[in-house]
């Protein structure tokens, strides 16, 4: 890195952003007000150091953990609009990245300017909302490495906390030789993280610090140098917090003593359980009643605070999602958001923040399909299975970027030191699975719709899962999840082997890992069911996977054009042409479509464009989808309307704006969704919040407009500070083009509406009602992620935040 001496950047161009003025200085750069020229609005602009310009190790990792922290979405992370890099001499570029401006001061300016303590409610208000913000980071797999208090900004009562990643990137291996300020901050440094290993408890104690600090107005490790400081932190004994202030509780400073323990082990699970444990000691102080368990519980324990209410003064309380609109106070540099790391509020809690919205049922085990507690089922676990047949035709021939792959059995794992620190690649876990017959033509259905019957789980995911996507032929199912993996099931196989009753399969005919979590609308299969397309966050590339044959290495799809780090775009959703080897991607925050031709992996042969009128909404498309004869595709932009491009003109054709459906000015939105009729190029359903409603494209016409009268989907959440309303999740039309089955926000169920009913029961502003609903007590145990209808309409894939996948039975023929 090069020298630190700060540059006059006042009225200087970065970029499309000129800068107004400086707001702060430190060691990981500057932070300045500035106006973004095109949509005119003020952001703040942190301004990294210098580096020089052929450094492509830091490009890169500079590039790697900005998409990283902008993919983390939460009302209590400060969000990354953008990024980018300019050159400030021949041999030298600055980066920077583009935030929000929040100009009310962070929490270490409410610290010093306070004379004193603050209020203990006021502190754990504070605290509580930074753990939920860490918590949410660390079930992404981010570490922040500086949490203090100058890295969380305020406004009003509400916190943000900024820098994720850059610790990091500043103290990566080519920065080693310079001081230690980019590696965090001494006074409130893990021993572990001293010592150069960061881990999630190292977080944990940052906090820790940070409480100590609000609740003692003192430091407990200061010396006079970094390095002496950093000394204590590894060896002092913790100074009692009862020696600064008497008045804290002997149950909180004991909390506070195992929450800065030295070894990382001993510390708190997490931030919520850590912070929920001072709010009783708070609480309790020292008129708690001794407990026989004292010496056996943990503070943080479940059955030491299981049934404490919560301390009288306002909390947000979240749980892991992503927001449309702008969340929490009204940010005036927020965009509305189209990551694609959206995540989701109102299904289940974080595994480590208690969540706004309830379990279904009482009876419900978490996480757990509440059908598995049945006696009646029956649990087969298939191995992987031997392929009866490949292709006759050779492996396709492939070409392999920079990541380095390594083969191997179900216990391989691939990782490469790249963009400064190790990640995993796709590995793939198993052998080849028979390969599929050809497609062709079978029998739509339902021929006689029923309420669906549970024939099958597949548990093998070990987190979400976001994907279910039928393989064209109906044999195999595909899905995907946040646990990273793409897992291929054989459930013609698994049905001819069930010999009645239920099963439970846990293990999927082959699998694969990649690098970062896959997100709903991110898998696809190619026409001929023989190849499926991936997309996992954060990456560049898309990758194919030729499921059926010998080779276990990936096709990857990188424009080489721009293969620079900085400028290189990253694909988000995916989806194949139903009529050749085409598919198409959509490009994060960008108005373009990429389409990609098989086997031509340098570059797009086309890009679709969309010239958004609302200029002050971001850029972003989602959900792309084909008509069924690959005539059309559509999208929706930022502004949830949509926009329907002809494939052969490559021109934006038509244009939709959907009915307004709340009065509210911001609304919590988890997805939207949009499906074409699967025989009818001109028909098209998308969600609308709380309904689906069905256009014809041609006459731009509303044919129908679909909701619920279920109070389980529309009942809102007793604690609801982001104003989230009832929603549609997946969508999924059966292949004879009648039917749509749907999910709802709250709710465990599957919805299905006969488009075709001509006297169907409606609600009394004219919502034409589920014609079936099923699957609450003999279904998911938390709300359903994805829903596919299988080829010939027999059957119906729900996939859901159980972790589990369910086969159910539609067809009575």
């Amino acid at each position: 890195m090069l020298s630190q001496q700060s540059m006059d950047w006042q009225g200087r161009m970065l970029g499309r952003y000129r800068l107004l003025q400086l707001v702060g200085r430190g060691a990981m750069g500057e932070v300045w007000q500035a106006e973004d020229s095109q949509l005119r609005r003020q952001v703040a602009i942190k301004v990294l150091p210098r580096v020089l310009a052929g450094d492509v190790h830091y490009l890169n990792a500079f590039a790697y953990e900005a998409r990283t922290a902008a993919a983390l979405e939460h009302p209590h992370i400060l969000p990354i609009h953008d990024f980018g890099k300019v050159q400030t001499a021949p041999d030298e570029v600055t980066t920077y990245l583009i935030m929000p401006l929040i100009q009310s001061g962070s929490l270490n300016q409410r610290i010093r300017s306070a004379h004193g303590l603050l209020p203990v409610a006021e502190s754990l208000h504070y605290l509580k909302q930074a753990a939920q913000a860490i918590d949410y980071a660390h079930s992404r797999q981010v570490l922040h490495r500086d949490i203090k208090p100058a890295n969380m900004l305020l406004q009003q009562q509400w916190l943000f906390i900024t820098d994720f990643g850059i610790s990091k990137l500043l103290s990566s291996v080519t920065y080693r030789s310079q001081t230690h300020a980019g590696a965090g901050t001494p006074e409130y440094m893990a021993p572990e993280q001293a010592q150069g290993h960061a881990v999630a408890a190292s977080d944990r104690y940052s906090l820790a610090i940070l409480a100590y600090q609000l609740f003692t107005g003192a430091l407990p490790f200061r010396g006079d140098t970094p390095y002496a400081t950093m000394m204590m932190q590894m060896t002092s004994p913790l100074p009692p917090a009862r020696n600064f202030n008497a008045t804290i509780p002997q149950m909180v400073a004991d909390i506070l003593a195992q929450g800065l323990a030295k070894r990382p082990e001993e510390r708190p699970p997490t931030c919520l359980d850590f912070i929920t444990a001072l709010e009783r000691g708070w609480r309790d102080g020292q008129q708690a009643a001794p407990d026989p368990d004292a010496t056996l519980l943990a503070p943080w324990s479940k059955r030491s605070y299981a049934n404490v209410p919560q301390l009288p003064f306002p909390e947000p309380n979240f749980s892991q999602y992503g927001t449309q609109m702008a969340h929490g106070p009204v940010l005036p540099s927020t965009p509305l958001s189209s990551s694609p790391a959206a995540l989701s509020p109102y299904m289940r809690p974080l595994p480590v923040t208690p969540s706004p919205y309830p379990q279904h049922a009482s009876n419900y085990q978490r996480n757990q399909p509440a059908f598995l507690s049945s006696s009646n089922s029956q649990t087969l676990t298939v191995v992987d299975q031997q392929p009866e047949s490949l292709p006759a035709a050779e492996p396709k021939q492939q070409k392999v970027g920079r990541r380095a792959i390594v083969l191997g059995g179900a216990a391989t794992a691939a990782a490469v030191a790249i963009a400064g620190g190790a990640f995993l690649l796709p590995t793939f876990l198993s052998k080849p699975a028979p390969a599929p017959k050809p497609v062709t033509k079978v029998v739509s259905g339902p021929q006689k719709l029923i309420p669906g019957i549970p024939l099958l789980a597949l548990t093998g995911h070990s987190n979400d899962v976001t994907n279910v996507v039928w393989n064209p032929n109906g044999r195999y199912l595909a899905s995907a999840g946040r646990d990273t993996r793409v897992m291929l099931w054989d459930i013609e196989h698994y049905l001819k082997q069930q010999s009645g009753g239920f099963q439970t399969i846990s293990a999927p005919a082959r699998a694969w890992k990649f690098a970062n979590e896959i997100v709903e609308s991110h898998v696809g299969w190619s026409r001929d069911g023989q190849t499926l397309g991936v997309t996992d966050l954060i990456t560049t590339k898309v990758h194919l996977l030729d499921v059926f044959s010998k080779s276990n290495t990936p096709q990857e799809y990188i424009d080489t054009g721009l293969a620079d780090p900085i400028s290189a775009p990253q694909y988000d959703y995916l989806a194949w042409s139903p009529v050749n080897n085409t598919f198409v991607t959509s490009v994060t925050f960008s108005n373009k479509l990429t389409l990609w031709q098989q086997n031509k992996t340098d570059a797009p042969v086309k890009t679709l464009n969309y010239n958004q009128p609302d200029k002050d909404v971001p850029a972003g498309l989602e959900y792309v989808r084909w008509s069924f004869d690959g005539s059309f595709i559509a999208g929706i932009p930022a502004n949830f309307g949509i926009v329907i491009w002809q494939v052969k003109t490559g021109q934006v054709v038509q244009e939709i704006s959907l009915p307004v459906r709340t009065k509210q000015h911001a609304i919590l939105l988890e997805r939207s969704d949009l499906k074409y009729s699967p025989n009818d190029p001109y028909k098209l359903a998308t969600t609308d919040i709380d309904i689906v409603t069905v256009y014809n494209t041609r006459n731009k016409n509303l044919l129908l407009s679909l909701g619920t009268d279920d109070q389980e989907a529309l009942t809102l959440p007793k604690d609801n500070p982001l104003g989230w309303v009832p929603q549609v999740g997946s969508i999924s039309w059966s292949p004879n083009g009648r039917y749509i089955a749907g999910s709802y926000g709250r709710s465990n169920k599957v919805y299905i509406w006969d488009t075709r009913d001509k006297n169907p029961n409606k609600s009394r502003d004219g919502i034409q009602l589920q014609s079936l609903l099923f699957g609450k007590n003999n279904g998911h145990s938390a709300t359903i992620l994805d829903l596919a209808w299988s080829p010939d309409g027999h059957y119906i894939a729900t996939a859901s935040f159980d972790k589990t996948i369910i086969i159910w039975k539609v067809d009575a023929v």
